[in-house]
C-alpha cells in the first residue's frame, strides 16, 4: 500500500471518527411510545439565545420527531423528546385554531445538556388525503446556547447543521431542503 493510500484512509477515519463523536450509531428502529423528559436527566440551557429557521416538515418526519429518541448505549450520543409547551393564548402567538406549535429537545446523552431545540408549528387538521411526504407543518426556529466566544453566524451555522444531522442519523429522517455534506460524497 502506498504512503498516499495509506494517508487518505487516515483522513476518511478521522472523518469517521469525528462523525461518530457528534452523531453516535445510527438510531435504528423508533420507540413504540414517545421519550418524555422524566425519562432522562435534563439540564437547561445556560444562556440561551435563538434564531428563526423555515423549514417543511412532512407527516413522516413529523411523526418521527415526536417520538423521540432514547439511548441505549455509550454509542447513542443523543437523547430526544418533544414537548408541546406553546399555545397560542399562552405566547400570543399568531396562529389559527387549528395550528399547535411544539419543540423538539435534543439533549447530549453523556451529560444531559441541553443542547439544541427545535421550534415547530404543526396543522392539527391532518386529512386522509395526506400523503406521508405532504407539509403538515414548519420549523419556526431553534434555541441554543449562546456562544461566548466567535461569531454568533458560525454558531447558528453549526447548530443548523448538527440538527440536521441529528435527524437524519440517529432519527433516521432527511429534514426537507437541507443540503448535507455527505450527498456531495454520494455523487
Amino acid at each position: 500500500m502506498s504512503d498516499k493510500a495509506d494517508g487518505d484512509d487516515t483522513g476518511v477515519k478521522q472523518v469517521s471518527a469525528l462523525h461518530h463523536a457528534i452523531y453516535g450509531q445510527p438510531g435504528g428502529d423508533a420507540p413504540q411510545d414517545p421519550v418524555g423528559v422524566m425519562d432522562w436527566d435534563v439540564k437547561p440551557f445556560e444562556n440561551p439565545t435563538s434564531a428563526p429557521w423555515d423549514v417543511p416538515l412532512s407527516r413522516r418526519v413529523l411523526n418521527r420527531l415526536l417520538l423521540g429518541f432514547m439511548p441505549q448505549d455509550m454509542d447513542d450520543k443523543w437523547f430526544i423528546y418533544t414537548t408541546f409547551p406553546v399555545t397560542p393564548l399562552a405566547q400570543g402567538a399568531d396562529l389559527k385554531p387549528d395550528e399547535k406549535m411544539g419543540v423538539v429537545h435534543m439533549i447530549r446523552s453523556w451529560t444531559g445538556m441541553s443542547c439544541i431545540d427545535v421550534v415547530f408549528q404543526v396543522n392539527t387538521m391532518f386529512t386522509a388525503g395526506n400523503s406521508l411526504d405532504d407539509a403538515v407543518g414548519r420549523i419556526t426556529g431553534l434555541v441554543f446556547e449562546k456562544p461566548k466566544e466567535g461569531d454568533l453566524n458560525d454558531e447558528l451555522d453549526w447548530v443548523k447543521k448538527t440538527a440536521s444531522g441529528v435527524c437524519r442519523y440517529v432519527l433516521g429522517v432527511k429534514l426537507a431542503g437541507i443540503h448535507d455534506d455527505e450527498e456531495d460524497e454520494e455523487k
